[in-house]
């Protein structure tokens, strides 16, 4: 009998020490980069991308963009009404493409004539966004300038309200200030993040605390009756 209690505990022992070294958390990975949908975070490394107005409100964005060259062949088309003030017109306005990379999607970004006139159609001297470089951006959708929007000569109907030429000039992103910077690397770099010690983890850790204890109590005596055996007569 004593020699079978004693192989259950071994066996007991040994899973309990299994199951300790299984649960000890270790380090996880993550990504740098933001995510490429959703509402991403204010300081995303990437532009914002199309429909950013619900996600964003009048919170002021910073991040990182690839300018995108004007297109000069195969553009164009016509709308119904400018709006007014000009700039922040899609078609005539003063905006750039910014993007993630030379041909990535974009998003249009309204240029303040403070920064400059730039064009989506052609090389501006007078723009401060260099097409084929990287910039850091700080922009903001609902900018109060579009509370002055409306439409230039609007043909009838509601659709050219004043209440709608709002809403458009709400929903486009407004260019607030522009610095140079680096080229970009690699935006989704996977980082190490600090292991997670939370509460959950508090009954794993204590199953490898009872776990060692009996090992260490174990060993040394199964050690002893090793030494007092050879002891004896030969």
């Amino acid at each position: 009998m004593r020699r079978w209690f004693q192989l259950v505990a071994r066996l007991t022992m040994a899973g309990l020490l299994a199951a300790g070294l299984l649960v000890v958390p270790g380090p996880t990975t993550g990504t740098a980069d933001a995510r490429s949908s959703g509402c991403p975070s204010a300081t995303s490394q990437r532009p914002p991308v199309l429909g950013s107005l619900q996600c964003y409100g009048h919170r002021t964005l910073t991040f990182r963009a690839y300018v995108q060259r004007p297109c000069t062949e195969g553009c164009g088309g016509t709308k119904a009404a400018e709006i007014v003030p000009q700039w922040l017109d899609s078609m005539v306005g003063s905006y750039v493409q910014l993007g993630t990379g030379p041909y990535s999607p974009s998003i249009t970004a309204f240029v303040r004539p403070g920064l400059g006139r730039c064009s989506g159609y052609q090389y501006l001297k007078s723009c401060l966004f260099r097409p084929g470089h990287w910039a850091i951006v700080k922009a903001r959708f609902n900018d109060p300038i579009a509370r002055t929007c409306r439409y230039s000569d609007p043909p009838p109907g509601p659709d050219f309200s004043k209440k709608a030429a709002i809403a458009e000039c709400n929903a486009e992103l407004v260019v607030l200030s522009v610095i140079p910077a680096a080229p970009e690397t690699d935006i989704g770099a996977v980082v190490p993040e600090q292991p997670a010690y939370g509460s959950d983890r508090v009954p794993q850790l204590a199953i490898f605390v009872v776990a060692f204890l009996l090992a260490a109590r174990w060993f040394p005596s199964r050690r002893r009756r090793t030494e007092a055996g050879d002891s004896g007569p030969i």
